[in-house]
């Protein structure tokens, strides 16, 4: 396993959100019509999924959200409570969306019994970048980590989402790190996790430090 400093981490999260933030615009959509397609493939009606609404650049967008309750699916994303927790409410499209902490957009949804990732068949987790062995690097606030714990002894696939050039050999992690099962790209799609091939997208700016 592969041990770090913090800083570490900070250097390579520092690498990719400029790498992020350097995309075309018409880069970032066919990316999040691509990844709409792949997950939309994945889960049956009926099915509950634990999700995100992309925030700075994180791949996908809320149309994949949209598809998803369209074909019959009960979609939650996280909403930020004290003790640098989350929990879960029932998106029912951007219309019922209120504004959180860190710019994040909240399901309007006090009125709906609490929910956790327990409750989901599927957790769609975002990620700056994954490794072949599931080790995935998010913004550094910790709040999925804790929330993730939960599932240690679950077989609910967790799957980190990404952009192609952001699956990656080997990434700094530490000891409290919750280990991806899946990771899911617009151009290779869903990939069990560990990945035995990474396939040579590279960014210039992404280097290993």
């Amino acid at each position: 396993m592969s041990t770090c400093e913090p800083r570490a981490k900070e250097a390579w999260r520092e690498r990719l959100l400029l790498a992020r933030a350097a995309r075309s615009e018409s880069d970032r959509r066919h990316d999040a019509e691509r990844l709409r397609g792949a997950v939309s493939d994945l889960v049956r009606p009926g099915a509950t999924v634990a999700a995100y609404m992309p925030m700075r650049a994180e791949p996908g967008d809320a149309t994949l959200l949209d598809a998803l309750r369209g074909n019959g699916v009960t979609v939650l994303l996280p909403m930020v409570r004290e003790g640098r927790a989350l929990s879960w409410g029932a998106y029912s499209g951007c219309s019922r969306m209120t504004s959180g902490p860190y710019g994040l957009r909240e399901p309007d949804d006090r009125d709906g019994r609490p929910r956790g990732l327990r409750d989901a068949d599927l957790v769609l987790v975002p990620a700056l970048a994954i490794d072949r062995r599931g080790v995935r690097l998010g913004r550094g606030a910790g709040y999925y980590d804790r929330a993730l714990s939960a599932l240690r002894d679950r077989e609910i696939p967790r799957v980190a989402v990404v952009h192609d050039d952001e699956l990656l050999d080997e990434l700094p992690s530490e000891s409290h790190d919750v280990r991806m099962t899946h990771v899911i790209t617009p151009l290779r799609g869903l990939l069990e996790i560990p990945v035995d091939t990474i396939p040579r997208f590279h960014v210039t700016v992404v280097s290993n430090p």
